[in-house]
């Protein structure tokens, strides 16, 4: 999330009006690596580490006014997969209603700041 937050900075500090969104995909099957040995996952182990990673993501997509600290994100997207199943994408239905509120949040987010490119387009 450091590199996130590093890299969301330096874009704000050149262009303040940019809206940013944050995709993720989280393996629930993914190998892990402890003691330099990978290994694959039981059940579900990761969901306690990909909760804690989910409530990080949540407290820096809040760049709203009046909070326009750099290293925020105006919208995030969790796509939760596992590719020790089939279908590799675990729920879908709220997968894609998720996704679809992030797509509306940032195009609200753009309307907001940049109105000028709404022009004519029944705002």
């Amino acid at each position: 999330m450091d590199d996130l937050v590093g890299e969301v900075s330096s874009v704000q500090m050149l262009f303040p009006e940019v809206v940013v969104g944050y995709v993720v995909v989280l393996d629930h099957g993914a190998p892990t690596k402890r003691k330099g040995v990978y290994r694959q996952p039981e059940g579900d182990e990761l969901l306690p580490i990909y909760a804690r990673f989910k409530d990080g993501l949540a407290a820096l997509a809040r760049r709203r006014p009046p909070l326009w600290a750099q290293g925020l994100v105006e919208a995030h997207w969790v796509l939760e997969i596992d590719t020790r199943k089939r279908p590799l994408l675990q729920n879908p239905q709220e997968t894609a209603r998720a996704g679809e509120a992030f797509l509306d949040l940032l195009v609200g987010a753009l309307r907001q700041r940049e109105p000028l490119l709404f022009l004519g387009q029944g705002q």
